[in-house]
């Protein structure tokens, strides 16, 4: 079973997207902020992180960085919940997965994450 960690400032946007993979049989893991979302990546080392670009504490941008930078999690696959110019950028870049654009479709959310975690 592939684990994908949702890391997302909105309550609902976090419970909705576990509660759909987890009925399209991934495992979740879930975090409400970046700095919690490195510890539960480091602590679980999921398939796919699905990452908000705008939160808080920390942009999905530093969330990335950070990441990256680490050799337990440089490896994870990243896909950004947002799209912006920058966003794009860094997809063609190699730096992230793929770019989910807010609002996004359930069922499209479901067939990027099947094809990100092969």
């Amino acid at each position: 079973m592939k684990k994908i960690m949702v890391v997302d400032d909105e309550e609902d946007v976090l419970e909705t997207v576990a509660m759909v993979l987890e009925q399209n049989g991934f495992e979740t893991i879930t975090a409400d902020n970046g700095k919690n979302g490195i510890s539960e990546a480091k602590k679980h080392k999921p398939d796919l992180i699905l990452l908000d670009v705008m939160m808080p504490d920390m942009t999905g941008y530093e969330v990335v960085e950070t990441l990256k930078q680490d050799a337990r999690t440089k490896g994870i696959r990243i896909i950004l919940l947002s799209a912006t110019e920058d966003e794009r950028k860094r997809v063609m870049n190699g730096v992230v997965k793929d770019f989910i654009e807010k609002p996004f479709d359930i069922d499209d959310l479901v067939r990027r994450v099947r094809k990100a975690v092969g």
